[in-house]
Parts: structure tokens; C-alpha cells; sequence
């Protein structure tokens, strides 16, 4: 199990298909565990596991009154793995030790610090074809007001910013800054259980390099949420009164604002696109930069809902079909020819209504509310920065956030932890007083 996981989690960043090949060999050595009965115990005791199995079958259940049944299917089949490696990792027999958790966790943390590097090859690559002319440079920012607010900047940043600096692995920016993201909290996490000075000062180096390529990703929600970390992270060493700490999460704090600054992409995308305008979406318009796209598609959705049923939604495989619909109904449209949400829970509550909403909100916030009263902060961190993702991103319809956000809340929830023995019980709770 400890190599299958290790294989998929290091492919993570590279290859889906090798990461789902590692998962495949994980399931296969699971099923041959046999246990059965022992595995269905787990599963009926444990809430985790049910609201997994939950949100399974709610969108299977959502294939009944859908019209897009290969959507639908095509949409079910690429969450096997959500279902299949929660319910493995929590009913194996074979219990990973702490130090063989690290030891995976440093290896998708050495798969991304190589993907990083592979990254800025890339672009220094590209910066010389592109200006030697040979291909024209990427004009991602041509149809917004970038050009007019940087005309002197150099067209460098382009190449080693966002879309184009994240081709050298062949994933979206975004995605790749919660990769680092997860890396940042797992190396703020291993601080207080290191005692050489050495590896400490590698650490904070590794954090702020992973801090600053994110700045270079410029991915909005990604940047925010290491920021209100950061800032987490500065309030409990003070309280703790750990000076040196606190100083240099202050000095990575800083760095990681002035670069935001200095970067005119990362500036344009953070601060300077979003304004009051973009909030203000109205019918008959296309709209052309990043943050309005997002907006009008967020607002496209809750237009949507009142058009349908919010009890069960439109049904799985529908949503974008329903937001084409409104679309066309108020005439909004964007220059990418999207009708995503860009929002999970929007996306859940359109498509499998109230309960299946209601199912994901206790899916991601159980966990949290568990490690919480353990005060396993590497379980907080990583499920207060996914469930932000979630906000601007599907990240629960697309492989690389679905197989990203099983395979480690499976490893920190189940194997560095043991919450599948924990149980909600409601009786007391509904129990009269006599």
C-alpha cells in the first residue's frame, strides 16, 4: 500500500493517468484483504464514510430525472475514486506508520519542488523562441485591460507568470498553487517536530520559494488563503511566544506582498482587475476578463436555481446544460464559451439540490470540526484551503482536484488519524428531558 500510495501522490503533479494507475494497484491489494465483514462494520459506524458514500449515491440517484444521462455517467465515473479510496484506506487492514505518511508526504513535496523548476525551464525556454520571433508571445491578458494598466512592463511576466509559467507541467495555475499550498502547511506542520537548525532553515527556505512560485501562478483564492494562514500563523506563535518564528513568517509575509506587487500579472489579477464593476453583471453583455467570467457565471447559477426544483436540482450531467439555458435566456455570455459555475458548491446545490448541498457542507466540515478537538492543524490547514478552492473552482468535478483532495484527506483521515472510528450519535441529542 505505502508504494501505491507513494506512486500516486508523487505522479500527482505530472500525470493523472499514472496517479490513477497507482490508485488501481492500492484498490486491487484492498480488495484482496478480504475482512468483509470487518469492512462493513467500519462503514456503518463510521459518518465520514457514510456522507462519502452519501454524495456518491445522491448524484447517482440524480441520473433518474436527469435529461444528460452520458453526462451524467461520464460525470459519476470520474468520481469512483472519491468513493472507493476513503472507503479503502479506512477499512485496510494495514495501518501506514507516522513516519511512512512523512516520508509520502515529502515525496509529492519533492514532486512539486521538481514540477516548479520544470516549470521555470519552460518559460526560459519560451522566452527565447518567443522573442526571437519565431512564435508570437501568449496573449492570455489580450482581450482585458491588462496591456492598458502595464503598457511599459516587461512582456517577460507574461511567460513567467500564470497560464504560461504552469504549461511546463501541463496543469492549470490554480491547481498547482494548491499543490504548493498543501506543501507550504505540510512544512509549517513539521517546524515544531524538527530539531535540527539545519533542517529548519531548509524549511523556511523551501516555504518561501513555494510562496513566491505561487505569487508567479497568481491564482487569486490560492494566494488569499496562504495569506489568512500566514496571518494564523504569525497570531499563535505570538501567543506562544515563539519570537523567531513569528519574525520569519513577518519576513516571508513581506516578501510574499511586495512580490504580489511587483509582479504586474499577479497585481492585475489580485487587485487590480477586481473592482466594484465586476460584481455587476446585467443581461445582454459578454464579458471578457477572468473575474467578471466568474462572476457572471456564479450569477448565471443562482439564476438558474430559481428556475428548478432546489428540493433535487436539475439532476447530474444537467448543470452546464441548465446555466447554457439561462444563458441564452438573459443573453450573458463569455469569451471562453463557459457555462461552469467555477463554484462546487453552487455546482452540488444546481445539480443534486438541498441535500446533496447539505451532504457536501458536512462532508468538508466534519473534518475539520474532528481535527479541531484534536488539534491536528495539518488536517485544518489542508481542509480550510480546499474548501476555499472550492468557492471559485469545481474542484470536485475535475481529476486533478478530486483525486488531489481523496487521497490526502483518505491519508490524514483515516491512517494519520483514526476517524473512521468516530461516531455522530443523535439519540441523546433528541432524547426529552423527563
Amino acid at each position: 500500500m505505502f508504494a501505491s500510495l507513494a506512486l500516486s501522490i508523487t505522479a500527482l503533479p505530472f500525470s493523472v493517468k499514472v496517479c490513477h494507475a497507482g490508485i488501481i494497484v492500492l484498490l486491487i491489494g484492498w480488495l484482496f484483504e478480504g475482512h468483509w465483514d470487518e469492512k462493513l462494520n467500519i462503514i456503518k459506524s463510521s459518518i465520514l464514510l457514510q456522507l462519502t458514500l452519501g454524495l456518491f449515491l445522491i448524484q447517482l440517484v440524480g441520473l433518474l430525472y436527469s435529461d444528460s444521462i452520458t453526462t451524467g455517467w461520464f460525470t459519476l465515473e470520474k468520481k469512483i475514486f472519491f468513493l472507493l479510496v476513503p472507503v479503502a484506506l479506512a477499512t485496510t487492514k494495514i495501518k501506514l506508520s507516522e513516519q511512512e505518511i512523512k516520508l509520502i508526504f515529502y515525496s509529492f513535496l519533492a514532486s512539486c519542488f521538481i514540477g516548479s523548476l520544470l516549470c521555470i525551464l519552460h518559460a526560459w525556454d519560451q522566452t527565447h523562441i518567443i522573442m526571437a520571433g519565431k512564435v508570437p508571445i501568449n496573449r492570455y491578458f489580450s482581450t482585458s485591460a491588462y496591456h492598458d494598466l502595464h503598457p511599459f512592463d516587461s512582456e517577460k511576466w507574461l511567460i513567467f507568470s500564470y497560464v504560461s509559467l504552469s504549461e511546463g507541467i501541463n496543469i492549470h495555475p490554480t491547481y498547482f498553487s494548491l499543490y504548493l499550498g498543501f506543501c507550504i502547511i505540510f512544512l509549517l506542520h513539521q517546524l515544531h517536530r524538527v530539531r535540527s537548525g539545519i533542517i529548519k532553515t531548509g524549511i523556511w527556505v523551501l516555504t518561501l520559494y513555494f510562496a513566491l512560485f505561487v505569487i508567479f501562478l497568481a491564482s487569486r483564492i490560492v494566494i488569499l488563503g496562504l495569506s489568512i494562514i500566514f496571518i494564523l500563523v504569525l497570531i499563535r506563535s505570538l501567543i506562544d511566544k515563539q519570537r523567531s518564528i513569528a519574525l520569519v513568517v513577518i519576513v516571508i509575509a513581506f516578501l510574499f506582498s511586495f512580490l504580489l506587487f511587483i509582479n504586474p500579472v499577479s497585481r492585475y489579477r489580485s487587485l487590480q482587475e477586481i473592482n466594484f464593476r465586476t460584481f455587476e453583471i446585467q443581461p445582454d453583455n459578454i464579458y471578457k476578463n477572468a473575474a467578471q467570467i466568474r462572476v457572471s457565471l456564479w450569477w448565471l447559477a443562482l439564476k438558474s436555481l430559481r428556475q428548478e426544483n432546489v428540493a433535487w436540482g436539475t439532476g447530474s450531467g444537467d448543470v452546464e446544460k441548465t446555466m447554457k439555458q439561462t444563458s441564452s435566456r438573459y443573453n450573458i455570455t463569455n469569451i471562453l464559451n463557459s457555462f461552469d459555475p467555477h463554484n462546487q458548491y453552487l455546482y452540488t446545490l444546481l445539480g443534486n439540490g438541498i441535500i446533496g448541498f447539505l451532504l457536501l457542507i458536512l462532508f468538508l466540515g466534519l473534518p475539520v470540526h474532528f481535527a479541531w478537538l484534536q488539534k491536528d492543524y495539518l488536517l485544518l490547514g489542508f481542509s480550510f484551503l480546499f474548501s476555499l478552492l472550492c468557492f471559485t473552482e469545481t474542484a470536485l468535478e475535475l481529476q486533478k482536484g478530486i483525486v488531489f483532495y481523496t487521497l490526502f484527506f483518505s491519508l490524514l483521515a483515516f491512517q494519520y488519524n483514526s476517524f473512521q472510528s468516530i461516531t455522530i450519535n443523535l439519540r441523546p441529542m433528541l432524547r426529552a428531558d423527563n
